[in-house]
């Protein structure tokens, strides 16, 4: 994976060009299957991996103690050493930025951590040695996370910190600033939780813009929607609620708008199908995906978790929870998951604060949509925003 010291091209921040978690993921399930083993113990391994943070060492123990009556020494050892190098892929994403990088001038590099000849058996399997100038390989410092204040890459290729392979950096052509990658093992945890709303396809929608969706897609909501989008979400909630009211509610209007706000504006419990979705943005793993039956309107649950009252579930197919373990917050992608799932453990403290992020990225959503339904629903834009505020349990501001 790559983390560049440099704004290029198209990648970002954290774009990730090579995906060590999902080679070795890969590797140890062709392990399990040659030995026979059970798939359920590849979620183990994953968790004694850690993504790549534990030492090779102490995955190789684990793997000794677990397995060495019933598989070779040889074969673990060749597991660790080469299982993920064999079977990384580059990202297409990856070569197309790389190759514009160079064609807009960049001089591309690779500094990356780790044994030399794994990293440029992956180097070169990947076919990134025909992409990039140069790489240097630092045996001095495996075991850092990168990108790493005290050990920066961003100074004069010309004079390289650690021992390196590849081209000299000296004797690369100079055209625009270089272009550093850091490609390493490790990654650093990204935590990311997001409200999402469950969108379906409205072809035939006509009472406002909405833009075009695939059914059963998530929208991310927060206050960077467009008018589209936003008008997108608006429908949705609205359809969520579109169910006969009570005779207590009123008569149904019989203008199109009206008789399709009318759910909405009257029913006192509203419904908003979605939920937080929790990513390690890092790897795209997901921990917790809104299923089906979630609303976004009991996001206090995950209050309530952590407040140390029990579990919360959010929804089926997957059946997402978060349970409080001590001081920690378990996250499960599926409890019922025949094969095993993603399964990650969070300080409390960190959990709160992603609990509080998502809570405004609802609220700038809220926001947003009032401004919106001002322009879109002028008769109708102090009921829909209040509306939306009850079916997102939020208090309405000034």
């Amino acid at each position: 994976m790559f983390y560049p010291a440099h704004a290029v091209a198209a990648a970002g921040p954290r774009q990730h060009f090579c995906r060590p978690r999902c080679s070795f993921r890969a590797a140890v399930a062709d392990f399990l299957a040659e030995h026979d083993l059970p798939n359920s113990d590849l979620t183990w391994a994953l968790a004694i991996d850690a993504s790549g943070d534990t030492a090779r060492y102490e995955v190789a123990a684990a793997l000794t103690d677990r397995y060495g009556d019933v598989v070779p020494t040889a074969a673990i050892r060749a597991l660790v050493d080469n299982g993920a190098a064999d079977r990384v892929v580059l990202a297409h994403s990856a070569r197309e930025a790389l190759g514009k990088a160079t064609a807009d001038g960049w001089t591309c590099v690779i500094v990356t951590n780790g044994r030399t000849v794994q990293q440029e058996t992956k180097i070169r399997n990947t076919g990134l040695d025909r992409l990039v100038q140069a790489w240097v390989v630092s045996q001095d410092v495996v075991g850092h996370k990168k990108p790493d204040g005290e050990r920066s890459v961003d100074h004069d290729p010309e004079e390289p910190r650690s021992s390196g392979s590849g081209p000299a950096l000296s004797l690369m052509p100079q055209r625009k600033p270089v272009a550093v990658w850091q490609w390493v093992r490790h990654h650093p945890r990204v935590m990311v939780m997001q409200p999402v709303l469950e969108i379906v396809a409205a072809s035939d929608f006509a009472l406002w813009p909405v833009g075009e969706h695939e059914s059963y897609g998530y929208l991310v909501l927060g206050g960077e929607l467009t008018p589209a989008e936003v008008g997108a979400a608006v429908m949705r909630i609205a359809e969520c609620n579109d169910f006969e009211p009570e005779e207590e509610h009123g008569p149904c209007p019989s203008d199109p708008l009206g008789a399709f706000l009318h759910g909405l504006l009257t029913m006192p419990d509203l419904f908003a199908a979605g939920g937080f979705r929790v990513t390690d943005d890092a790897t795209g793993t997901v921990f917790v995906e809104p299923g089906c039956c979630s609303g976004l309107e009991t996001w206090r649950d995950w209050l309530e978790v952590l407040d140390g009252t029990g579990c919360s579930f959010f929804g089926h197919d997957p059946s997402s929870v978060a349970e409080r373990v001590g001081d920690t917050v378990r996250l499960t992608l599926d409890a019922y998951a025949k094969d095993g799932s993603p399964v990650i453990e969070l300080p409390g403290d960190e959990v709160r604060a992603l609990v509080t992020g998502a809570q405004q990225d609802l609220r700038d959503f809220l926001s947003l949509a009032g401004n919106w339904a001002e322009e879109h629903l002028p008769t109708h834009a102090a009921a829909v925003t209040a509306a939306l505020a009850r079916a997102l349990d939020l208090e309405l501001t000034e």
